[in-house]
């Protein structure tokens, strides 16, 4: 298969793993928030 630099597959191989990224460190980010709301709770 011969790679094209304007092909839609390699920019969506491209954003792909950039989203996957963003959610997880967001879903990471909530999991903080969540635990230290908890703590703060039962301070």
């Amino acid at each position: 298969m011969m790679e094209m630099p304007g092909s839609p597959k390699d920019s969506v191989m491209l954003i792909d793993p950039c989203g996957i990224f963003v959610v997880q460190t967001a879903l990471e980010i909530a999991q903080v928030w969540t635990t230290t709301g908890e703590l703060l709770l039962t301070i």
